[in-house]
């Protein structure tokens, strides 16, 4: 039984060689018969091997170049466009000293970008609102002392940067 495990490693470890250089495994053979009907069973072990006469020599061939597709560069989203006021809702709160004026806009943009994150909405330079992605408006509600004017632009972001839209200047008051 040894000497038929140690002649299949043989075997294998000359099969694996072969499939490494590239040709064909020679043949063998191994046969067991018993000896006798009441004796345990002894295999016996007859293996040929052919080997090739020609020298083995690798056949190597040349794989054209393949080169790879251009990953696209991420960039930041196209800027917001149209930026304006669908409602303006300007009131005075005079049941309390000094009066306050409460400034509601509605401020609409046209989404001009397919990779943004989602928009942010700033008025004269803070940030006052941000939205998810496709939002194209917001509602600002201001609550000041003084009537005045605010600016506002509207930005698309995602991971690479921020768009910013046109500013735009909107009123209530006097």
């Amino acid at each position: 039984m040894k000497k038929l495990f140690i002649l299949a490693l043989i075997c294998f470890v000359f099969a694996m060689g072969c499939q490494l250089l590239g040709t064909t495994m020679p043949t063998a053979t191994a046969q067991s018969q018993p000896t006798a009907s009441d004796t345990p069973f002894v295999p016996s072990l007859t293996a040929t091997v052919i080997f090739s006469p020609t020298p083995i020599s690798p056949v190597l061939s040349t794989l054209p170049a393949v080169t790879p597709p251009s990953t696209p560069v991420p960039a930041p989203p196209a800027a917001p466009a149209h930026l304006g006021l669908v409602k303006r809702n300007c009131t005075v709160d005079r049941s309390v000293k000094p009066i306050i004026y409460v400034n509601e806009f509605r401020i609409t943009w046209t989404d001009m970008s397919n990779n943004e994150d989602g928009f942010r909405i700033y008025r004269d330079g803070d940030l006052v609102a941000e939205v998810s992605a496709n939002a194209t408006n917001v509602t600002d509600i201001v609550s000041r002392r003084n009537p005045r004017s605010y600016s506002y632009y509207v930005t698309a972001y995602n991971e690479i940067g921020e768009s910013k839209s046109d500013t735009k200047v909107f009123t209530c008051g006097k």
